[in-house]
């Protein structure tokens, strides 16, 4: 039978508030343990709400400074705010706004941990934030969080950054998700384009996500180029190297 949602809640709010009090050393203890545990039996999908949202903040940003392995932590916390879903939207905008950097930069890796979304409040807010911010860490995040979660009317400002080495391997993951036949074009160029923004591999698994017989045309008649053909070579070598090595 499942708890009383606003008591569970209560519950979670003194467990989050004991991680923190008690600090990253205590971070994959029982009362983490406790937390886990209700979001593997789904039982927080009923019960969290947004009000949650602050103290995870508090917590994620823990993880920055911390020595221990948070990876666990962090999946943990990835699984909570996808559980909350749409309704930390709210916090999660009012939270860029912060004067803490790491706050915004917070803000929007949560805000990718929602997955795509065609909300315009996101999509207004990441644009905004790209325009004003200055700390590059956030804009870092900025960037790759509209490449995860963005729709087809982020494309203008992805294509923006589409050539930028730190940002590029988002970028086009990004355009194989959207599925927009207008960057067909630009994604066959990268693939012959010297140097490599972006990996061959990267930009062959963006063209495959299309799905479409023009998108394989592309894909078939650059494999017949020459590059084509030393890109097939490299597959070749790196697979026999690796059977080598499980012999």
């Amino acid at each position: 039978m499942l708890a009383n949602p606003a008591s569970s809640n209560n519950r979670i709010h003194r467990l989050l508030s004991q991680i923190r009090l008690r600090g990253s050393s205590n971070l994959f203890g029982e009362i983490w343990e406790e937390i886990r545990v209700m979001i593997a039996t789904e039982r927080l999908a009923r019960i969290a709400s947004a009000s949650l949202m602050p103290s995870l903040i508090e917590i994620y940003l823990e993880l920055y400074d911390s020595s221990d392995d948070v990876e666990p932590v962090y999946d943990s916390i990835e699984r909570l705010v996808e559980s909350i879903g749409d309704p930390a939207i709210p916090v999660l905008l009012r939270s860029l706004l912060d004067e803490d950097p790491r706050v915004r930069a917070a803000a929007l890796d949560m805000l990718r941990m929602l997955g795509p979304t065609a909300d315009l409040r996101v999509l207004r807010g990441l644009r905004a934030i790209l325009m004003i911010e200055q700390n590059e860490m956030v804009y870092d995040a900025a960037v790759w969080t509209l490449a995860a979660v963005g729709d087809r009317k982020a494309l203008p400002v992805l294509l923006e950054h589409v050539h930028e080495p730190r940002y590029a391997r988002a970028v086009v993951a990004a355009l194989g998700r959207l599925r927009d036949r207008t960057t067909l074009p630009l994604l066959a160029r990268m693939l012959s384009e010297r140097p490599h923004t972006v990996s061959v591999g990267d930009v062959m698994r963006a063209l495959e996500r299309f799905d479409t017989a023009e998108a394989q045309l592309l894909i078939d008649g650059w494999l017949r180029s020459d590059a084509g053909q030393d890109y097939i070579e490299e597959r070749v070598d790196m697979a026999m190297q690796a059977l080598l090595l499980l012999e």
